[in-house]
């Protein structure tokens, strides 16, 4: 494929392999959209949803723990955190082994806001897995585990 065209055609392999990268963004879009009005009324960003549904479910956790399991990258979790902070939904204390290390958890405030919307939040899951049906929800939840953990056989150049 010549990049360099002004509209270079797909290639024969793109067009009966769909981009993984674009189809992961589809369905991440699929998944949020019909949460946002929920997230709207919470005064939420998607991001900090899944930071408190996840100190809501797992209790207390380090700080890179928290970030591999929303999939966000520390920096990111390192500045969403600060407003969680302001807006009193969590907690930041210094781990008592490892001084370097911050633990975060949820305040009575922010376990009352998850609390306030959870019902809504694992309806939407039930509708979505309803509509794909149980057995390929499960199954997609397996093959996206083993995506996560999946190492590239061939590293990319550079």
């Amino acid at each position: 494929m010549d990049l360099n065209e002004p509209n270079p055609a797909p290639s024969a392999f793109c067009q009966s392999h769909p981009i993984l990268c674009n189809l992961l963004a589809r369905a991440r879009d699929a998944t949020v959209a019909p949460m946002r009005r929920m997230l709207r009324s919470a005064g939420l960003s998607e991001q900090q949803w899944r930071v408190l549904r996840l100190l809501a479910e797992a209790g207390e956790m380090e700080a890179s723990a928290l970030a591999e399991g929303t999939g966000l990258l520390f920096p990111s979790l390192t500045r969403m955190n600060q407003a969680l902070l302001r807006k009193g939904l969590i907690s930041q204390r210094r781990d008592s082994r490892d001084r370097r290390r911050q633990r975060i958890g949820l305040t009575p405030k922010g376990r009352e806001l998850v609390r306030a919307h959870i019902a809504e939040a694992e309806a939407i899951e039930r509708a979505m897995r309803a509509a794909m049906g149980k057995e390929d929800y499960r199954r997609l939840l397996v093959l996206l585990e083993r995506l996560c953990s999946a190492k590239p056989a061939v590293e990319p150049p550079g």
